[in-house]
């Protein structure tokens, strides 16, 4: 489930409120149709009482092969919103010249940002 929002609400009426759909009713066939022409489509199950609805995110990254080295790094950003080359150090358990490699390999690739310069360079997810 790394690519899918999970929401649990008590009822569909509820469901639709907490997405802006005030006609009961037209939740369903509105969120269907932001899945048209997709590959993925959400889920409708009623469980125990009230209804599950599990939505793809349409708008994660796919990583490659390659890209799955960078993980360690991306997994940083789950815990705080800026990174810097010395905790990428940590995270890889490697040196400072291969973390700046690696970081400027994810610059290359569009995945982070680089805010500042020199002692206060800092990078932000893109």
């Amino acid at each position: 489930m790394d690519n899918e929002n999970l929401i649990i609400i008590p009822s569909l009426s509820s469901f639709e409120n907490t997405l802006g759909i005030y006609a009961y009713g037209t939740g369903i066939s509105k969120i269907i149709s932001c899945y048209k022409g997709l590959t993925v489509r959400p889920k409708f199950e009623n469980v125990e009482g009230a209804f599950r609805v599990v939505l793809p995110n349409i708008h994660a990254k796919v990583l490659s092969a390659e890209e799955q080295k960078y993980l360690p790094i991306l997994r940083l950003f789950e815990k705080q919103k800026e990174i810097t080359r010395s905790d990428v150090e940590e995270a890889l358990g490697s040196g400072t010249t291969h973390a700046i490699n690696i970081l400027k390999e994810m610059l290359d690739k569009d995945l982070i940002r680089k805010v500042g310069n020199g002692r206060l360079t800092r990078y932000v997810q893109k």
